[in-house]
């Protein structure tokens, strides 16, 4: 059986971060829950108007960037719905 594939992308904004770090997991199992596969996972840091806007405002304080995670989700075949058996 075909396991069934799904592309996703994620914006994140994260303001007042000094860590810079992303938990993927957390972002998965909030979107996702749990039985998935991820491939093809990327994350990119960009600084659009907005977060320059915000940045300017707090003299740099409150260090905005935005997040983009992008890939393709493996849904399992054990997790999947039933198909119907056709007497419906």
């Amino acid at each position: 059986e075909v396991p069934l594939c799904e592309s996703f992308e994620f914006h994140e904004r994260l303001v007042f971060d000094s860590t810079g770090s992303v938990d993927l997991q957390r972002y998965f199992r909030e979107e996702f829950g749990t039985g998935h596969d991820f491939r093809n996972v990327s994350v990119r840091r960009t600084v659009g108007f907005i977060d320059y806007i915000l940045n300017l405002c707090t003299l740099g304080i409150a260090n905005s960037q935005t997040v983009v995670i992008t890939g393709d989700r493996f849904t399992r075949a054990s997790n999947r719905a039933p198909q119907g058996t056709g007497d419906e």
